[in-house]
């Protein structure tokens, strides 16, 4: 049996984890037959997972261990979840017909024209701007569409590049 702490909680389970804070980025590894004594800081950025194993016996104990995963932990997670939110941002997706993300062709049920739309955030206001079928035509308007939506995505493009620079320079 193992001992699992969740949230100041002893609760005693045949696992070899636990989650303990509430990001779920600190993970217990108590598994004496495969000499995994420690603490798991674990997380993702940007699609790659990233994995470091804090020992108890490397930092002199459990607490010293469970103390430089949680700095490891904290460190930089603002950057972290600034990188996932623009990578999700724009990123190519496999649930849009085009994908690229921002960009729909919309039909109305009473009949009239379709146009394309394109949606970004600007200064944290939400913004889009349509592009008539019947006035430009179904590919011009595609594209354009895609071109004003590629076009105010650039800036997050160039930070979110900005970000995994420094990130890989800290792994």
């Amino acid at each position: 049996m193992y001992i699992i702490l969740a949230k100041r909680l002893l609760v005693e389970k045949p696992l070899s984890f636990a989650w303990v804070d509430d990001m779920r980025r600190i993970t217990r590894l108590d598994n004496q037959a495969k000499r995994m004594v420690g603490w798991r800081v674990q997380y993702w950025v940007a699609g790659q997972e990233v994995r470091q194993f804090f020992s108890d016996a490397k930092f002199g104990g459990k607490d010293e261990a469970y103390k430089a995963a949680e700095a490891c932990a904290s460190s930089h997670i603002h950057d972290h979840d600034e990188i996932n939110n623009l990578f999700k941002k724009i990123r190519l997706r496999k649930n849009t017909k085009f994908g690229l993300s921002g960009v729909t062709r919309v039909e109305r049920r009473d009949g009239s024209s379709p146009f394309w739309v394109a949606y970004w955030t600007e200064q944290g206001r939400k913004k889009s701007k349509k592009f008539s079928v019947w006035r430009h035509g179904e590919f011009d308007a595609m594209s354009m569409a895609i071109s004003i939506r590629l076009e105010h995505v650039k800036q997050e493009t160039e930070k979110l590049a900005e970000l995994l620079a420094r990130h890989k320079k800290l792994t």
